[in-house]
């Protein structure tokens, strides 16, 4: 996995002189993090990426176990990701 952007604090690529590239993993936490914010659908070239959040989460008869299942599935998804212990 080549190096990746580290990005700051809102999420945005530092471009500049503050750019840093980083690897291993904390990139393999930005990545993790930056799948879980994304909403389902959020992006136009591939609707399927993203979390429902407010298609199956945040409604009324969700169940905490279909929450830990959908995140626990974004997470061992993700490349780089080699096993998830907990929730």
């Amino acid at each position: 996995m080549a190096g990746n952007l580290a990005l700051d604090s809102n999420h945005d690529i530092i471009i500049g002189r503050g750019a840093t590239r980083i690897s291993g993993a904390t990139q393999v936490a930005q990545l993790v993090k930056c799948r879980l914010l994304t909403l389902f659908g959020e992006w136009a070239l591939d609707d399927t990426i993203g979390l429902p959040w407010y298609e199956s989460i945040f409604t009324k008869q969700v169940r905490v176990s279909d929450i830990e299942s959908a995140v626990a599935n974004i997470i061992r998804g993700t490349e780089g990701v080699q096993q998830l212990l907990s929730i």
